[in-house]
């Protein structure tokens, strides 16, 4: 049995099943097909060539276009516009005040909500929800088992796979391709040619922006901001409020935690950890396998190699290139245009200034502040709580202890072994092969020459020139403006004073003091617990024993042997040649000439106070 209502119009070619109820003012076309237990309600437009199923529900004030195909078990709901060209399967809802445009595919067990505006040329797969207060463009495609929220707007051209959940207030723009799997949080907006992959979780108040590709299996937190051409890779996770800039690639497996800021133009490597509240700077560049700490700071023109660690509350200034296998610390300062090599440890509270070169395989302690413009080798080793000045150089395989201190405009040579509590000055050149020991202070301006050995509690005063192969024992103290030359070796307790010069091949012993002013010539010998006062001149191969003590203001000659406990007293001149022996005592003002030879019992003494001792000739 059919029912019509008033005032309606039927075209041509009508075929209507039973037990279907027509309402008032409708309007149906030509070649319609209308099935059984079918409810149409008032002011309904039927076009042409229409063909509606079984147990179908159409509401008031509805129009439905021309080459319509609606399946069985559908209902529609008031207000509604269908365009020319649509099919809906069966099982399927439509809310009230929806517009389909023209060539819309609606699949089986549909449910599409209230004030819904879908385009032309839109397909809906199966089981799909769609919320109320939808926009869906044109030349969109939408998969099966998708839920939309409410109040979306879906742009043109765009592919939505299979099981997608899109939330509340989402904003999709054009040319957008969204993977299956996928779940879009509440308050999206998503700009215009963005591929998402499949299996991507994507949270609450992300702004992602145009030509965006997101991988698989990606995890996108709340409040994030991705910029325009930025490329993610697979099995990425990103915490909450982070920020992308522009053109930014991030490789696969990569967690990036919360509260982060990344500029624009920056690569992201292979499985990077990326801790909170880091800031990434501008065209930074990070390899694979990289551990990024909380609180970092990186700035911009950055490049970090593969399998680098850096540790919390760390700032990597501008320029900054940092090698490969790299380790950074907590606390860490670095300044601009720093370039580190690979296998570098740096510990913690380690500050570095602007300008700094560090090499391959170099360890750094704790609490190291380097300088400015400082160039340090390969294989270098520093230690804790050590102080770099400026313009420092330092060479390959060199060892720093704890505690140094190192000023400024050094140069350090290759294979250098510094001890502990170690004070350098400025403007101070360490050749090769040097050894310093512990608790060792040197002053301004001193140069140090080439396999050197200087024990511990060593003081060197300002302007020091040491030679090459030079042995300088423990607890020694040289002043300033000494000239010490080559394959000298210096003991134990030795104290030097200010403008000495020592020549070449000279060899002094235990608790020595030289006094000031004194010239000492090359292949000399001192005993132990000699005393020389100042302004004396020690010529060319000159022997002096144990227990001497020479005044001031003596002039010693060439090839002169001087015993044990001699006393030779001050104004004292001995030429050439001389051979004094042993517990001699030489008063004030004697000259001795050439070839002398003294030698006198030891009950008696050469003390006259200016006495002449002529040469033998």
């Amino acid at each position: 049995m059919v029912t019509i209502g008033k005032r309606v119009t039927i075209g041509n070619r009508i075929i209507i099943g039973n037990r279907v109820i027509i309402g008032n003012r409708v309007i149906i076309g030509n070649r319609v097909t209308i099935g059984n237990r079918v409810i149409i309600g008032n002011r309904v437009t039927i076009g042409n060539r229409v063909i509606i199923g079984n147990r179908v529900t159409i509401r008031n004030r509805v129009t439905i276009g021309n080459r319509v195909i609606i399946g069985n078990r559908v209902t529609i709901g008031n207000r509604v516009i269908m365009g020319n060209r649509v099919t809906i399967r069966n099982m399927v809802t439509i809310g009230n005040r929806v517009i389909l445009g023209n060539r819309v595919t609606i699949g089986n067990r549909v449910i599409i909500g209230n004030m819904v505006i879908i385009g032309n040329r839109v397909t809906i797969g199966n089981r799909v929800i769609i919320g109320n207060r939808i926009t869906i463009g044109n030349r969109v495609i939408i998969g099966n088992r998708v839920i939309i929220g409410n109040r979306v707007i879906i742009g043109n051209r765009v592919i939505i796979g299979n099981r997608v959940i899109i939330g509340n207030r989402v904003i999709i723009g054009n040319r957008v391709t969204i993977g299956n799997r996928v779940i879009i949080g509440n308050r999206v907006i998503i700009g215009n040619r963005v591929t998402i992959g499949n299996r991507v979780i994507i949270g609450n108040m992300v702004i992602i922006g145009n030509r965006v590709t997101i991988g698989n299996r990606v995890i996108i937190g709340n409040r994030i901001t991705i910029g325009n051409r930025v490329i993610i890779g697979n099995r990425v996770i990103i915490g909450n409020r982070v920020i992308i800039g522009n053109r930014v690639i991030i490789g696969n497996r990569v967690i990036i935690g919360n509260r982060v800021t990344i500029g624009n133009r920056v690569i992201i490597g292979n499985r990077v950890i990326i801790g909170n509240r880091v800031t990434i700077g501008n065209r930074v560049i990070i390899g694979n396998r990289i551990t990024i700490g909380n609180r970092v700071t990186l700035g911009n023109r950055v490049t970090i190699g593969n399998r680098v660690i850096i540790g919390n509350r760390v700032i990597i200034g501008n320029r900054v290139i940092i090698g490969n296998r790299v380790t950074i610390g907590n606390r860490v300062i670095i300044g601009n245009r720093v370039t580190i090599g690979n296998r570098v440890t740096i510990g913690n509270r380690v500050i570095i200034g602007n300008r700094v070169i560090i090499g391959n395989r170099v360890t750094i302690g704790n609490r190291v502040t380097i300088g400015n413009r400082v160039t340090i080798g390969n294989r270098v080793t520093i230690g804790n709580r050590v102080t770099i000045g400026n313009r420092v150089i330092i060479g390959n395989r060199v060892i720093i202890g704890n505690r140094v201190i190192i000023g400024n405009r050094v140069i350090i040579g290759n294979r250098v072994i510094i001890g502990n509590r170690v004070t350098i000055g400025n403007r101070v050149i360490i050749g090769n092969r040097v050894i310093i020991g512990n608790r060792v202070t040197i002053g301004n301006r001193v140069i140090i020459g080439n396999r050197i050995t200087i024990g511990n509690r060593v003081t060197l005063g300002n302007r020091v020139t040491i030679g090459n192969r030079v042995i300088i024992g423990n607890r020694v103290i040289i002043g300033n403006r000494v000239i010490i030359g080559n394959r000298v070796t210096i003991g134990n307790r030795v104290i030097i004073g200010n403008r000495v010069t020592i020549g070449n091949r000279v060899t002094i012993g235990n608790r020595v003091i030289i006094g000031n002013r004194v010239i000492i010539g090359n292949r000399v010998t001192i005993g132990n617990r000699v005393t020389i006062g100042n302004r004396v001149t020690i010529g060319n191969r000159v022997t002096i024993g144990n227990r001497v003590t020479i005044g001031n203001r003596v002039i010693i000659g060439n090839r002169v042997i001087i015993g044990n406990r001699v006393i030779i007293g001050n104004v004292v001149t001995i030429r050439n040649m001389v051979t004094i022996g042993n517990r001699v005592i030489i008063g004030n003002r004697v000259f001795i000439g050439k070839h002398f030879i003294l030698c006198l019992a030891s009950d008696r003494s050469l003390e006259q106070s200016s006495l002449l001792v002529g040469s033998p000739e």
